[in-house]
């Protein structure tokens, strides 16, 4: 996860599913629109810890903290993220005994748009001199160089964003990411 302002990453995280509050350890299936998903991220150590949302953690917890410790307001200012462990417990599975992570709902995340980015390479192995009968990948041409404008916060893109499909010749739009 990068912020937009200001660039900074967080760790690698493992999107997990989770079905009824637990997380579905090594599904291998694709995560489906409106499913929900925890954010784990695995210590040194072992331990495995999930993206929270702060406001509820913070509700959650105990101890009288005052908000403005937790960096959190009213006022309309942005929150921190918090990583947090989850509830562990053991459950047999196929006569094996193993570790599994429940999750309340201040831990998951609900994905609710997905796209696919799909890419064709060519193999330049092969022996044959003439070029490929379709296109290796498609790109964005730009004609200009990009311009930020920084009273709008907006960046000028000026350049050819589609192709045309190879077997039916209609024109697509590709979808175009900008980040770091």
């Amino acid at each position: 996860i990068t912020t937009t302002c200001s660039g900074i990453s967080s760790p690698a995280l493992i999107v997990r599913k989770v079905s009824k509050g637990t997380v579905c350890q090594n599904d291998g299936n694709p995560v489906n629109q409106m499913e929900k998903i925890a954010l784990q991220r695995v210590n040194s150590d072992g331990t495995r810890c999930y993206l929270s949302t702060p406001r509820l953690a913070f509700a959650r917890r105990e101890d009288n903290m005052h908000p403005s410790a937790t960096g959190s307001s009213e006022q309309g200012e942005n929150y921190a993220l918090l990583f947090q462990p989850p509830h562990t417990r053991y459950q047999v599975e196929n006569g094996v005994q193993i570790e599994v992570d429940d999750l309340e709902d201040h831990l998951c995340w609900t994905i609710v748009g997905i796209s696919k980015l799909q890419y064709t390479f060519f193999d330049a192995r092969t022996l044959n001199d003439s070029p490929p009968h379709m296109p290796i990948t498609h790109f964005p041409t730009l004609s200009t160089s990009p311009a930020y404008c920084e009273i709008s916060n907006t960046l000028e893109l000026t350049g050819n964003f589609s192709y045309a499909d190879p077997t039916t010749g209609e024109r697509l739009l590709l979808d175009i990411y900008i980040g770091s």
